[in-house]
């Protein structure tokens, strides 16, 4: 079980690694610098179900019988556990140059560049035996956001996974709610990702 956490991790790291160093190609007048955040206990309010980020100003709603902790990636603010399946939420700080000029993703980088950049290869890189890609755009709380989904053969893993992440940024922020589950358990379980997602709201 751990080295298919630290598979995941890598994951993960990758990807949004990726996007970042995606979006400061696409700038090139709006440079960006990465800050990392490892103290997300510090401003962290827990309810039942319900979870509170204090620094970054957001509420999430985490299903039933979910085991929750911070969890062991860089900029992971909370995490969700339930056998295979695991809903990360990320926040990336991005040190804008000309922040007033970026007012949502689409601000960043349009998603014609989103769709056909070096993202999808970016996580071909770290998960080599990926499959099936597909993406789109939508909107999470009144923002505007993009979203990946794929699957893959785990070689820790006598079964395959798939992952399906949302991106989209309010402020510096970039925001990233993901899922990794087993493929077999994926139409099951993402309902109640999507659930999830919809009761991210933040606060006025």
């Amino acid at each position: 079980m751990q080295n298919f956490n630290m598979k995941k991790i890598l994951v993960w790291g990758g990807v949004i690694l990726v996007f970042c160093i995606l979006f400061y190609g696409y700038n090139s007048n709006n440079k960006l610098t990465l800050s990392k955040d490892t103290n997300t206990s510090d401003y962290s309010e827990q309810t039942n179900n319900l979870y509170k980020n204090t620094k970054y100003n957001f509420s999430v709603t985490f299903p039933d019988n979910w085991k929750r902790d911070n969890g062991e990636t860089v900029n992971t603010v909370q995490r969700a556990i339930s056998g295979s399946s695991t809903i990360n939420i990320m926040v990336q700080q991005l040190n804008l140059s000309k922040p007033e000029q970026i007012l949502s993703i689409k601000d960043l980088i349009s998603p014609e560049e989103f769709f056909n950049s070096p993202l999808v290869e970016g996580i071909k890189k770290q998960v080599s035996d990926i499959k099936n890609i597909k993406y789109g755009e939508l909107k999470i709380n009144d923002e505007p956001a993009y979203w990946v989904e794929y699957y893959f053969d785990s070689q820790l893993l006598d079964y395959k996974m798939t992952q399906m992440m949302y991106f989209f940024l309010k402020g510096n922020n970039l925001y990233t709610i993901g899922l990794d589950t087993a493929t077999s358990e994926y139409e099951t379980i993402k309902p109640l990702f999507n659930q999830v997602v919809n009761t991210f709201v933040f606060k006025k």
